[in-house]
């Protein structure tokens, strides 16, 4: 992969967030709390109907309308937005980027809070690999996905040793029966994958579908192939973020609205080549100046065709085996 990542030592945190704002940026990577599944399929391995062909098409909730297809898959005991200074070089200067990295001293903490209560769950499944998985592989999928706890009723105090057992919400599936947050050529060399998606989604609970542009992905297998460690880092697009309202309070304010006027980020990746796009306004998006200079007024000027560019961030995360048994109609 020529995007690969960098780390570096610690970033000082930006001084404008208070701990009000920071918990509100939280929902920008973190769901909803989520009432227990509606049930949960029978048996190991990702073979939720039980009938030994590894396709865990039992659903939880309602009919299940594919045949959906699961591998080797491995759920976050730690997720984590990267500092400054750390994470995938996007547009070829050779230095990394992640904008958002700002966010991280917020968020973090409270993102591995849900993460151990089990309101947060995210599953790396890895397709079209060898049972017994080996270490070098020309052509798997890796698909990452947003679990629920298939306990019933929950408990979290089993989602993160290595014997957690999660449903996945089909929303998270398009309307041909593919993984939105699928990457689809993933290459496994000497235990270590890497895949590229030129756009990838994540649906989150109570935000919808969040899209990615220029998304890399790094994972590393432990030699057991028990534990796995990963990077990611893409682009997040102006117009998605504006897409994005927080539930009550903020004054109907977007993401987008937060990051560059409350916290004052600017866009960093021009994905367009006309010059990176700067947003005005005071405490919230009133209009968009194009990379040629145009003035783009209006709120809605960042999902304008005109206006591409977007802020870099990057993860990282690891996490242990874990097994999806099936399906849920629910998303919660």
């Amino acid at each position: 992969m020529r995007h690969s990542f960098h780390a570096k030592g610690t970033t000082p945190f930006h001084p404008l967030i208070g701990p009000c704002l920071a918990c509100a940026l939280i929902a920008c990577v973190v769901e909803q709390p989520a009432p227990p599944p509606l049930g949960t399929g029978d048996a190991p391995g990702g073979d939720g109907d039980g009938d030994g062909d590894g396709d865990g098409d039992v659903d939880a909730g309602g009919e299940a309308p594919c045949e959906y297809h699961f591998g080797r898959t491995f759920v976050l005991d730690t997720l984590q937005i990267m500092q400054v200074g750390e994470g995938f070089d996007l547009n070829g200067d050779g230095v990394p980027d992640n904008a958002l990295g700002l966010l991280g001293a917020a968020a973090n903490p409270k993102l591995a809070e849900r993460i151990h209560s089990g309101q947060a769950l995210y599953l790396y499944d890895f397709d079209a690999w060898s049972d017994p998985p080996t270490a070098d592989d020309p052509h798997m999928r890796m698909t990452v996905y947003r679990g629920l706890d298939a306990d019933d009723p929950e408990d979290p105090s089993n989602n993160l040793a290595g014997q957690g057992r999660f449903l996945v919400p089909r929303e998270q599936f398009d309307v041909t029966c593919e993984p939105h947050g699928a990457f689809g050529d993933a290459v496994l060399k000497n235990r270590r994958l890497e895949a590229f998606a030129p756009r990838w989604e994540l649906v989150f609970s109570g935000i919808g579908t969040v899209e990615f542009h220029n998304f890399y992905a790094a994972v590393e297998f432990h030699d057991d192939f028990t534990q796995m460690e990963g990077w990611g880092g893409g682009v997040w697009p102006l117009c998605s973020l504006s897409r994005a309202h927080f539930a009550g309070g903020l004054g109907g304010a977007t993401y987008l609205d937060v990051i560059a006027k409350g916290i004052e980020i600017a866009p960093d990746i021009d994905l367009d080549n006309d010059g990176i796009e700067r947003l005005v306004g005071t405490s919230k998006v009133e209009g968009c100046v194009d990379g040629d200079g145009t003035l783009i007024p209006g709120s809605d000027c960042p999902c304008d065709p005109r206006i591409q560019d977007g802020f870099s961030v990057a993860f990282w995360g690891k996490g242990p085996r874990a097994t999806i048994t099936g399906t849920s109609s629910s998303t919660e």
